[in-house]
Order: structure tokens, then sequence, then C-alpha cells
């Protein structure tokens, strides 16, 4: 469910989100009759505005609490899972745009090492060409802390995981648009 409304006195639109995700899935561990119950809520806030047409801002905030419980291990399992993200857009100079993301991660409730938090930093640089400036030619930063990690918890009928997976670090790119 999202809901999102104007606030005119500071240019900006506000969206609330929320959710929950109930399953049930029926296996066989060992011969025996399992059911796995997987219950998720969700919760979301985010910010936006325009607040000239040389700068946008937006920030967003979501957590998410889950439980998974198998009926034969009588054990239930919990954890979180919050999220920051921020992108800040600005025409610094006329023709000059500068683009900042932040993202910051937070895991508890996993196995002993996989209970993270850390932040994540993207920018660019780019510069509009042309009369209609309908051409840019931008320069990327990709994780200028080099902080990236992918965790995630993989759930199964009769067992679940936590996976710490390579991933690309920081890098540049170019492009054109």
């Amino acid at each position: 469910i999202t809901y999102g409304f104007p606030v005119q006195k500071i240019k900006s639109n506000i969206n609330v989100n929320s959710g929950i995700v109930l399953g049930s899935t029926p296996s066989q561990l060992r011969g025996l009759n399992n059911s796995s119950q997987n219950q998720s809520i969700n919760l979301g806030l985010v910010w936006s505005t325009n607040i000239s047409s040389q700068i946008d801002i937006q920030a967003q905030y979501n957590t998410s609490y889950n439980r998974v419980f198998n009926s034969i291990t009588q054990v239930p399992t919990n954890y979180i899972n919050e999220g920051v993200f921020t992108k800040m857009h600005f025409e610094i100079i006329k023709r000059m745009v500068l683009e900042i993301e932040s993202q910051y991660n937070r895991y508890s409730g996993l196995s002993q090492g996989f209970n993270q938090e850390y932040w994540l930093l993207n920018s660019s640089l780019g510069f509009r060409c042309l009369e209609q400036k309908n051409l840019e030619i931008r320069l990327y930063v990709f994780d200028v802390l080099n902080a990236n990690r992918n965790i995630n918890r993989v759930l199964q009928n009769t067992y679940w995981e936590d996976v710490q997976s390579l991933t690309l670090t920081r890098y540049l790119q170019f492009g054109l648009y």
C-alpha cells in the first residue's frame, strides 16, 4: 500500500508505503511433513523535492522485518534489513551537472559475521552540450568509499542460508547521453 501527498510549503512530495507478505510452503524433510511459514512486514517513507530547475533531492527510508518458522525444527529465525537512500542532483554551473547518491544498508538477525552495516557513495559529473542541452557527457564514479557488499538470506522450504557474494566495487564509467 502506498499513499503519497504534496507538501506545497516546501515544494515536496511525501510517499508512505507498507506491506505484509505471508507465505506457507509445504515440504518433506527426512520423510516428515514440514511447513515453512514466511512472514514479512515492510515500511517505507520517501521525500522528494524539486526546489528549483537546478536542484532535485530525494531521500528514502525502508525497513523490513522478516520471520521464518519451520514446523519440524520449531526454531524461528528473525532478521531485519534497513536502508536509507539519498539522491541529489545539482546544476552547479551553467550546463554542468553534479549528481550524488548515497545508500546506507544495515542487516541484523543474520548469522555471525553477516550482521553488517555499510555506506555506498556514487557520484557523477556531467556537461550538457549542444544548443538544446540534449547531449550529455558524464563521468560516473561508483562505490567511492569502496565499501560495496552483497549480503542475502536465502530461504528454502527446509533450511535458510546467509550468503555474501563477490560484487563489483569501485569503478569509473564514461557515458554519452
